[in-house]
């Protein structure tokens, strides 16, 4: 048997031979006495008995470009991209995992990632944390929404020589698919763990053992560093690599020697750590000292690096300790992703700290870091997350913002809103319905001119949606000539809460929904438009879920209708004749009355104020 653990008759002469005289090759190397070919291993993966659900993967070279391998899962596997990447490194072989650490694993680490597309690369074996990441993913896949649009995607990213019945894989044509017979036992095993999505199986020639994998790995995370974060855990060897990539590392102190000396390092800073009353000279000085306790370290622990005081910066940038049952997992990856702690009151300093409180919808992080009255906050820094908040469904983020410097006069102009109607996710009923529009448009362009921009399509389905109640909406605000819809001018929108409060009642966004119409000031008709628009949306909606969720949302709004008209009607009874028969401009025209009887309100007009205004009709 040689170094690579295998037999040493299936190498080439080249590795066998005696080619350096009398000097004996004792130290394997995998670029010198290994060689490339093809890859013969690559395609779907079927598990057998586990499902029809089928995994991506390729056997590659240690040394493959990141570059090609990013662009083969979201090119061609098609995964999602993501916007959070977490590594989680350490418990290999059959170190025995700490019942915190697997808490911690299926709860925390899950929950951060949830709130966003994130990959979770693993070791890609049904062994040690990354059995136990394996585990959470499936557990979170289990009472996801089918309908869910985040997803969490585990890549395990595996060295080939160790998986177990790997040449169930080789096929040089590819697999489609390779059914992959796996042992069923509660043990840990080298065996493919069926909870990921993709396999990457590095090979550097070796068998039997690790490392070819954590170069390649730490290369992929490095080309997708812009939305990354690390937990890391085991080997030194491993957070070198992510060190000397800037990458910053979380360690769960207690859970392993390795986490618990590198814990031990940051205690050393804990140990000379004054209060937060300090004077700064004196927060300095300790900043000092444990730079000197870190280069220490580094001097013995990292004998052969070439830039130490690099490395003791980066230590002191990058590493962040999180204490079983003390800390928040996300909020400690948050603070670790955003870099070290700034006194700073500018808040373009923040704004990378904020945009990953928003992807991981952690409001209360971001009142209690950011909104806290220390950082002062403009328009023009909450624009871009107020748009990520509006279009990934973050409604407590938006009640934020424009609680804290966003003027949403200056925010939605006509362009704005257009491109939140363009984007609609593709499974909404209300997307199928605008696209079916915009094809009915498109075909008339050979014999009139069209416009660019979803506000026409918007216009046309509401239209449909409210029948004659109501004026086309747009056309005035944009100057559409409503035979053609051809735009000759553009301006701001001039009733912001409410073309948002619609945008989130075709969506059917309860929450966001009440929170715009809250604060727009057609109380009373907005509620009963809302109701008609879900009704009729129901009836075309095919799914069970959705549909019933429409009609819910519809009866509270017509409740929130009663309920306002009956706190007018105890104010003022002659008023609120006024507001059953006053024309909107904001609802082109409409009337109560007539949104109510569009909108079938039973309970609405049951209501005493109602029925006696009816009769002062009539009269």
């Amino acid at each position: 048997v040689c170094t690579t653990f295998n037999p040493s008759g299936i190498h080439d002469s080249v590795a066998t031979g005696d080619y350096f005289g009398a000097a004996i090759v004792t130290q394997w190397d995998s670029r010198q006495h290994s060689s490339e070919y093809p890859t013969d291993a690559f395609g779907e993966l079927e598990f057998a008995g586990a499902g029809r659900r089928h995994s991506h993967f390729l056997r590659l070279s240690c040394d493959t470009p990141p570059q090609i391998i990013y662009t083969l899962m979201t090119a061609h596997w098609r995964l999602p991209l993501p916007n959070l990447v977490v590594s989680v490194v350490g418990g290999e072989g059959h170190e025995k995992i700490k019942p915190w650490v697997r808490d911690i694993l299926r709860k925390g680490l899950i929950r951060a990632a949830q709130n966003t597309e994130t990959w979770i690369l693993t070791g890609g074996l049904r062994e040690g944390v990354s059995r136990c990441v394996g585990e959470a993913v499936k557990d979170h896949g289990a009472v996801a929404s089918a309908g869910s649009q985040k997803k969490v995607i585990a890549i395990g990213v595996a060295p080939w020589g160790l998986v177990y019945n790997r040449k169930q894989l080789v096929n040089a044509q590819g697999s489609f698919p390779a059914r992959y017979y796996v042992q069923n036992t509660t043990h840990d095993t080298n065996c493919l763990d069926n909870s990921c999505q993709a396999f990457l199986l590095v090979d550097d020639g070796s068998v039997g053992q690790r490392g070819g994998e954590a170069a390649f790995q730490a290369n992929l995370e490095d080309y997708i560093s812009h939305q990354r974060t690390g937990i890391w855990g085991k080997k030194v060897l491993r957070l070198d690599m992510s060190l000397k990539k800037l990458t910053p590392w979380l360690v769960l102190a207690g859970s392993g020697p390795a986490a618990d000396f590198i814990s031990d390092l940051v205690d050393d800073q804990s140990a000379v750590m004054l209060s937060r009353t300090s004077a700064p000279a004196d927060e300095e000085a300790v900043s000092a000292d444990f730079c000197e306790r870190v280069r220490e370290k580094v001097c013995k622990h990292f004998p052969d690096e070439a830039e130490p005081e690099k490395l003791v910066n980066s230590v002191s940038d990058c590493r962040s300790v999180f204490l079983e049952s003390r800390d928040d997992v996300t909020a400690a990856i948050v603070q670790l992703e955003a870099g070290p702690k700034r006194v700073s009151s500018k808040a373009s300093e923040y704004k990378e700290e904020l945009k990953l409180a928003v992807a991981w919808n952690r409001v209360d992080i971001a009142k209690a870091e950011l909104f806290n009255g220390d950082i002062l906050w403009k328009y023009g820094e909450l624009k871009d997350s107020m748009t990520d908040a509006l279009i990934n469904d973050k409604p407590q983020f938006v009640r934020l913002f424009c609680e804290n410097g966003l003027n949403i006069l200056e925010y939605l102009t006509h362009e704005r809103l257009e491109s939140l109607y363009r984007s609609l996710s593709d499974s909404l009923l209300v997307y199928n319905l605008l696209k079916r529009i915009l094809s009915e448009r498109q075909s008339l362009a050979g014999s009139l001119p069209s416009v660019d921009g979803a506000a026409p399509d918007v216009s046309r389905l509401l239209q449909d949606l409210l029948g004659d109640v109501c004026e086309p909406f747009y056309y005035s605000a944009l100057e559409l000539d409503p035979r053609t819809g051809t735009r000759k001018s553009l301006k701001a929108c001039p009733s912001p809460w409410e073309a948002l409060f619609i945008w989130a009642v075709l969506q059917n966004r309860s929450e966001m929904a009440i929170y715009f119409w809250e604060m727009s000031g057609e109380s009373v008709l907005s509620a009963l438009g809302a109701c008609k628009i879900l009704r009729e949306l129901s009836k075309l909606e095919n799914e069970t879920e959705s549909k019933l969720a429409m009609k819910k949302l519809a009866q509270r709004f017509e409740n929130l209708a009663n309920d306002v008209f009956g706190e007018c009607y105890q104010s003022s009874e002659s008023r609120t004749f006024t507001l059953l028969i006053r024309k909107s401009p904001v609802w082109g025209g409409a009337t109560c009355l007539q949104m109510a009887t569009a909108a079938d309100a039973r309970l609405f007009f049951s209501h005493d104020g109602v029925q006696h205004s009816y009769l002062t009709c009539w009269e």
